[in-house]
C-alpha cells in the first residue's frame, strides 16, 4: 500500500499518453490524472518529495493503480475530465456546484412562437439566449421582454384553449394572439424584433421602432405611437443596466480566481451580445495546496463539459496547458475557442472588475464560515463532545395519518447548509414495532441512511423527544456506528418555538434561554429539516392526487390514462387541453373527450 504500490506498478507502466487512476483498499477511485508519458508521470508518485500534502495523503491511501492508454494527450485530457465527472475522486479538485444554467428560448415550432425560460437539453427547435446565472435573472429579463415585445409565454395547450384574453394582455405583457388580438404577420414581426434585440442588434432595432413611432404619429395614431415610445424607453432602460458595452467584442466569459485567508474562489461572468447576464461564484473543493494554474485548468475543463462555450474566454491568471485546453474546449463545442489573459484595454478592465467582485464574495464567505464554525464550537461545549464537529445531520419526517410518508435528512457544516447532501426517504409502510408511526419512520430512515456509504456526522439532531432519542440511539448502537452523538430537540408547551427542550443520553433533558445564540442556531437547523420534510411530503402528496384525478373520470381506464399522459406529458396539460385537442389522442372520440373536458372543468 502507498509508495510500494506505485513502485510495483512502475515496472509495467507504459510510456505512452493516457489516464491513470489510483484506488484505495475498497476499490474506490481516489485520484485520476492524465499524462503525456504515463511511466514518467507515475514516477513522480514513487516518492513523497516534491508532492503536496494532499497528494501525499492520496499516495498513502493508494492500494492499486490502473491506466488507460490513449492515442494522444488531448484524448487523455478529455477522458480524464469524463472520469472525474463520473467518479468525483476524493483527492481531485472538484466543482462543488455543477448545476446547469437557465436560458431564454424563442421557439420556432408554432405559428405563434412562445418565449419562455428553459433549462436542459437544447432539443426544441428555436433560438436559445443565455446562459443566465440564476432563474431570477432569467425571469427578470423575460419580464422586460414581455413588456417590450408582448410575446406569449403560455404553453401550447393553454394557448389553444383560450376563449378570451388572459390577465397578461390586460397588464400589457402579451398581445393575445390566442384570440386574434394581433395579426400573425404583426406578431411574427415582434418575434423578429425580440430575436434581433437578444442577438445584439439594439441600434438597428431602436432606429426601426423610432421610424414606426413617427409614422404612427404622422397618421394621428397617437396611442400606437405612444406604445412604440414606451418600448424604446424600456429598451434604453435595459441597455443602461449593462456595466460595459462589448458589442464589438462579441460573446465572451470572464473568469477570475482569488484566495483570501485560505478560501479559494473562482468567479465567472457571462457577457453576450454586449449584455452582462450575471456572474456565478464557485468554491472548488480539495484546493488547499493547489496553485491557481492547476485550479483554473481544472475549472475550465469541468465547467465547460456541460455548459455553453463562447468563442472567447478571458482569464485573470496564466495557465500552463493553454493550447491543449483550447483544443479540448473546441472538441466539446465544435468551434474554435480562444483563451487569453489581457494586459490592457476593455478586456483587462473586465478582469479587474471580476477580481474586485471576487474579493467581496470571499470576504462574505469568510464571515459566514467564521459564524458557522463558532456555532459548531458552541455546540461541542453544550453537548460535551470530545471531538470537533464538522458535519451535523438533522432528521425529521412528515405524513398525514401514515399516508404520503417522507423522512428528511438535512446536512450542515462549516459552510452552512450543504443542500447537495440532503436526502429524502420515501416510507412505504409504517409499522408499530417501536411504539408509534413517527418512531417506526425514524428507525427505518436512520437504518437506511447509515447502511449507505455517506460521510459520517459527528452530531445527529432528531426532531423529537426522549422516545425519538431512544430509537435513534438504538439504530446507531445496532449498526455499530462509532463517534456519533445523538441529540433530540423538542418544542416546549403549546409547541412554541423558543421553549425547546434538548434530550441527550449523557445529560438527560435540559433547555436554554430563548435569546441564547446557540438556541437560535439549533432552531434554524431544526426548522430547515422541518421545511425540507414538509416540502417533500407535499410534493409526494400532490403527485399522487394529480395522478388520481384521471382515475376518477368514468370511462378512463389504466390504458387510456397512460395514453393521455404520454400524449400531453402531464395532468396540467390535459386540464388545459380543448375538446378538439383531446380528440387527437388515440382511442379518444368526441364523446369521451367531452366527458374528460367536462369533468376536469366542472
Amino acid at each position: 500500500m502507498g509508495i510500494e504500490t506505485v513502485k510495483s506498478y512502475l515496472r509495467i507502466a507504459p510510456k505512452s499518453s493516457g489516464v491513470y487512476q489510483f484506488f484505495n483498499s475498497k476499490r474506490d477511485v481516489i485520484y485520476i490524472g492524465k499524462a503525456k508519458n504515463l511511466h514518467s508521470r507515475l514516477t513522480n508518485y514513487a516518492t513523497l518529495d516534491g508532492n503536496s500534502h494532499r497528494i501525499c495523503q492520496m499516495i498513502a491511501n493508494a492500494d492499486a493503480v490502473d491506466v488507460i492508454k490513449t492515442n494522444n494527450e488531448l484524448e487523455a485530457l478529455l477522458l480524464e475530465a469524463n472520469l472525474i465527472k463520473k467518479f468525483k475522486p476524493r483527492y481531485n479538485i472538484l466543482l462543488k456546484d455543477d448545476k446547469s444554467f437557465p436560458y431564454l428560448l424563442i421557439r420556432e415550432d408554432h405559428p405563434y412562437p412562445q418565449i419562455a425560460k428553459y433549462r436542459g437539453i437544447k432539443d426544441l427547435k428555436g433560438s436559445y439566449y443565455g446562459p443566465f446565472t440564476s432563474p431570477a435573472k432569467a425571469e427578470e429579463t423575460l419580464s422586460y421582454l414581455q413588456k417590450v415585445f408582448l410575446l406569449r409565454s403560455c404553453s401550447d395547450a393553454y394557448f389553444a384553449s383560450r376563449k378570451r384574453p388572459c390577465l397578461l394582455y390586460q397588464i400589457k405583457r402579451c398581445s393575445a394572439p390566442c384570440v386574434n388580438k394581433i395579426a400573425q404577420d404583426d406578431y411574427l414581426l415582434l418575434v423578429k424584433q425580440a430575436n434581433d434585440f437578444l442577438s445584439g442588434k439594439n441600434f438597428e432595432l431602436q432606429k426601426q421602432l423610432a421610424q414606426q413611432m413617427h409614422e404612427a404619429s404622422d397618421k394621428y395614431a397617437y396611442e400606437e405611437a405612444s406604445q412604440y415610445r414606451d418600448r424604446i424607453k424600456m429598451l434604453s432602460y435595459i441597455q443602461a443596466k449593462q456595466v460595459v458595452d462589448l458589442q464589438e467584442i462579441g460573446d465572451l466569459d470572464v473568469i477570475a480566481i482569488g484566495n483570501i485567508g485560505g478560501i479559494v474562489a473562482v468567479q465567472i461572468f457571462f457577457f453576450r451580445t454586449g449584455q452582462n447576464l450575471g456572474n456565478k461564484t464557485y468554491f472548488p473543493e480539495h484546493v488547499e495546496d493547489a496553485g491557481f494554474d492547476e485550479i483554473l485548468s481544472n475549472f475550465l475543463l469541468h465547467f465547460y463539459q456541460h455548459n455553453h462555450i463562447p468563442p472567447s474566454i478571458i482569464l485573470s491568471n496564466q495557465i500552463t496547458d493553454n493550447d491543449l485546453l483550447q483544443q479540448a474546449l473546441a472538441a466539446f463545442c465544435g468551434h474554435k475557442v480562444k483563451i487569453e489573459i489581457p494586459k490592457q484595454g476593455k478586456k483587462y478592465e473586465l478582469v479587474k472588475f471580476a477580481l474586485d467582485n471576487i474579493k467581496c464574495e470571499i470576504e462574505k464567505k469568510l464571515n459566514t464560515k467564521a459564524y458557522h464554525k463558532a456555532m459548531l464550537k458552541e455546540m461541542e461545549l453544550l453537548f460535551d463532545l470530545p471531538i470537533e464537529i464538522k458535519r451535523v445531520e438533522i432528521y425529521d419526517n412528515s405524513h398525514i395519518s401514515g399516508k404520503f410518508a417522507v423522512g428528511a435528512m438535512v446536512v450542515s457544516g462549516e459552510d452552512g447548509f450543504e443542500k447537495k447532501e440532503y436526502r429524502k426517504y420515501n416510507i412505504a409502510h409504517i409499522g408499530k414495532d417501536t411504539g408509534g408511526d413517527d418512531y417506526s419512520m425514524m428507525k427505518e430512515m436512520l437504518t437506511r441512511r447509515f447502511k449507505r456509504d455517506l460521510p459520517k456526522p459527528e452530531l445527529i439532531l432528531i426532531d423529537g423527544g426522549a422516545g425519538h432519542l431512544s430509537v435513534a440511539s438504538n439504530v446507531i448502537k445496532t449498526l455499530k456506528i462509532q463517534g456519533v452523538c445523538v441529540v433530540g430537540i423538542a418544542k416546549g408547551m403549546d409547541r412554541n418555538s423558543g421553549r425547546e427542550s434538548f434530550f441527550t443520553l449523557g445529560k438527560g433533558e435540559f433547555t436554554l434561554d430563548r435569546n441564547n445564540k446557540v438556541m437560535k442556531y439549533l432552531q434554524i437547523l431544526r426548522d430547515e429539516a422541518h421545511r425540507f420534510a414538509i416540502a417533500s411530503h407535499r410534493a409526494k402528496r400532490s403527485a399522487a392526487i394529480k395522478s388520481s384525478i384521471l382515475d376518477m373520470i368514468p370511462g378512463i381506464g389504466a390504458k387510456r390514462k397512460k395514453i393521455l399522459l404520454s400524449f400531453f406529458g402531464s395532468v396540467e396539460h390535459i386540464e388545459n387541453a380543448s375538446i378538439d385537442q383531446l380528440q387527437q389522442v388515440k382511442t379518444i372520440n368526441i364523446k369521451i373527450a367531452e366527458k374528460i373536458y367536462g369533468y376536469l372543468h366542472k
